[in-house]
């Protein structure tokens, strides 16, 4: 199971550099900014992924899990929108990291305090 644990994070962080790789991707006339909800969301579904994948592969209380899959989407996030500046249309954004960051975090600790509500130990 360890090694299929990490595929559905993997392919995530996939379709994630393929969107953010997308040459001036197109407006569909949303109000400037909308796109930090796009943001959060792939990110959400990026932290919940990465802290599946570390809760598959290693016996760490979920504090530890929560704290990597943060650490590591942050760093993945970071990465991205430093890659952006050489992509023709896209630029680098403190402001989409924010973004990427608050998906990741929301959804680590929600599931952290998820596995406090079933009682795991917390450490």
């Amino acid at each position: 199971m360890s090694r299929t644990a990490w595929l559905p994070t993997i392919a995530w962080a996939g379709v994630i550099l393929a969107l953010t790789s997308w040459p001036r991707p197109p407006s569909f006339g949303l109000p400037p900014n909308s796109d930090k909800v796009a943001h959060v969301a792939l990110y959400a579904v990026f932290g919940t992924l990465l802290s599946r994948s570390f809760r598959l592969t290693r016996a760490w209380p979920p504090s530890r899990v929560a704290l990597s899959a943060i650490s590591v989407g942050l760093l993945f996030g970071g990465l991205d929108e430093l890659h952006q500046q050489w992509i023709p249309g896209r630029s680098t954004s403190f402001a989409d990291w924010l973004a990427d960051a608050f998906g990741v975090v929301t959804s680590a600790l929600f599931l952290l305090l998820a596995a406090q509500q079933r009682r795991e130990p917390v450490q």
